[in-house]
C-alpha cells in the first residue's frame, strides 16, 4: 500500500475508505475559501471590506461568523513550461506555500543547480511536483546558504490566493488570517470580560487575540509558549493586533504556578493532518503516538489550573483518533466533563464514545476549511 498518508486511512474502519479517499483529495488541494478574522478592536468588517477592495482584493462576509470574512482562492492553474526553465526544489513547507502563490524564501531551498538571478526557474516539492514557476532572485549558492530573503519570485502558482500579509489592514492589525475552525475554538469557549483565561500553548497567537477581542480587552489573558521564536512571533502578532494579552516564556506543563482560571484554551503541537493542502504526507503511526503522550502531559493539566466549573476548549488541527478523542477521554477519567459548546458547524466525532455527540469534527471534504477538532469541558 501507498505509505502516503497512511495514518489518515485508518479511519476507514469510523468513516469508510471512501470518505477518507475524499478527505485524502481534499487534503491536496487549498480550502476553497481562505479565511480572515476582522479585529474588531481596530475595526469593523464593513471597514475591511472597503480597504482590501481599495486594493484590489474582494472578500466577503461569512455566512455563520460576524467577524469572519473570506476570498475565493483560485486554481488549479496551469504552469506554463518551456523547457528552458532552471529547477529549483523546495522543501515540502515551502513548496506547499509557493504551491498558493507565495515567494520561495531562501530557508526553504534544498536543491539548486547552476541558477543566476534573472533566471526563470520551475519550482518542485521533493516528492517532483511542480509547484510553481518565477525569476530567480539569487544565486544557487546564495538560496542554498542564506538565511533570509526571497530566492525565487513566484510569477505562476497551481493555486492563487492574495498576499494579505502584504495589504494595509494586515499591517495595521485591522485582520488576521484564521481558518473558520480556529475561530470557533474561541467563540465555543465563550470568554467574558473579568475572567481570567489561559492559552496554554499560544504562539502564534489567533485565538489568544480572538479572544481578547472577543472580551473588548476587558479580560485578563495569559499566553504561554516555551520556544524563544515563537514568543517573538507571539509578542508581534498581539502588538498589532492591539491585544491585552500577557505573554510568559515557560512550559505549559508547570502552569499550576500560574494558580486558577475561569477558562483556558489547549491547542498542543499536533501531527497538523488536516493542514491544508499538503503535496504528500508521510508520517507514520510511532509519531503519532509521540505526539499523543505529549498532548495528554499538557492536557492533564488542565483540572490542576481551572477553577471549580471552569471550562476549557481542547482542539486540534487533526484528524486522528490518538490526538482527539482518545485525549479527551483520558481527561473524562480525570474528571473532567465533555459540555456542549457553540457555534457548532462541524460533525460529531467519532468512535464509540459517550461524549461523541458533544465533540465536533471538521472535514475538508465537506467544508471549505481545514481538518480540525474541538471539544469543550468543565471542571
Amino acid at each position: 500500500m501507498d505509505k502516503d498518508f497512511e495514518v489518515l486511512r485508518k479511519l476507514s474502519n469510523s468513516l469508510g475508505e471512501k470518505e477518507v479517499e475524499e478527505i485524502i483529495e481534499a487534503l491536496r488541494r487549498p480550502p476553497e475559501r481562505y479565511y480572515l478574522r476582522v479585529n474588531t478592536i481596530k475595526s469593523s468588517v464593513k471597514e475591511v471590506l472597503s480597504c482590501l477592495r481599495e486594493e484590489g482584493i474582494r472578500a466577503k462576509r461569512d455566512e455563520k461568523l460576524s467577524e469572519a470574512i473570506w476570498m475565493k482562492v483560485e486554481g488549479p492553474n496551469e504552469i506554463e513550461i518551456s523547457g528552458k526553465e532552471k529547477e529549483v526544489v523546495a522543501d515540502k513547507f515551502a513548496a506547499e506555500s509557493v504551491y498558493q502563490g507565495s515567494n520561495l524564501y531562501a530557508p526553504g531551498v534544498i536543491k539548486s543547480k547552476r541558477v543566476n538571478p534573472g533566471d526563470e526557474v520551475i519550482i518542485k516539492a521533493p516528492n517532483g511536483v511542480i509547484v510553481g514557476k518565477g525569476v530567480a532572485r539569487m544565486s544557487s549558492r546564495e538560496m542554498l546558504v542564506r538565511k533570509n530573503g526571497i530566492a525565487v519570485e513566484t510569477k505562476q502558482s497551481v493555486y492563487l490566493i492574495p498576499k494579505i500579509r502584504e495589504t494595509r489592514a494586515y499591517l495595521d492589525g485591522k485582520i488576521y488570517p484564521q481558518s473558520l475552525p480556529s475561530m470557533i475554538s474561541s467563540l465555543a469557549l465563550d470568554p467574558s470580560p473579568r475572567e481570567r483565561i489561559l492559552d496554554m500553548c499560544s504562539s502564534p497567537g489567533g485565538k489568544a487575540t480572538h479572544i481578547a477581542q472577543i472580551t473588548n480587552n476587558k479580560s485578563e489573558i495569559i499566553a504561554l509558549d516555551v520556544r524563544s521564536s515563537r514568543i517573538r512571533k507571539l509578542k508581534e502578532n498581539i502588538s498589532r493586533m492591539g491585544a491585552k494579552v500577557r505573554v510568559i516564556k515557560m512550559d505549559a506543563r508547570n502552569s499550576q504556578i500560574l494558580g486558577k482560571f475561569d477558562k483556558v484554551i489547549l491547542d498542543p503541537p499536533c501531527s497538523a493532518l488536516g493542514v491544508r493542502p499538503k503535496l504528500f504526507e508521510t508520517k507514520n503511526e510511532k509519531e503519532i503516538e509521540v505526539l499523543s503522550r505529549y498532548q495528554y502531559s499538557l492536557a492533564r493539566v488542565i483540572p490542576k489550573v481551572l477553577k471549580r466549573g471552569g471550562e476549557a476548549v481542547y482542539c486540534t488541527c487533526t484528524l486522528t483518533l490518538e490526538e482527539n478523542e482518545k485525549i479527551v477521554e483520558k481527561l473524562t477519567e480525570l474528571g473532567l466533563e465533555v459540555i456542549e459548546h457553540e457555534p457548532f458547524l462541524g460533525d460529531k466525532g467519532i468512535g464509540e464514545y459517550h461524549f461523541s455527540d458533544r465533540v465536533q469534527r471538521f472535514y475538508p471534504n465537506r467544508l471549505p476549511v481545514p481538518g480540525f477538532f474541538i471539544a469543550k469541558l468543565r471542571c
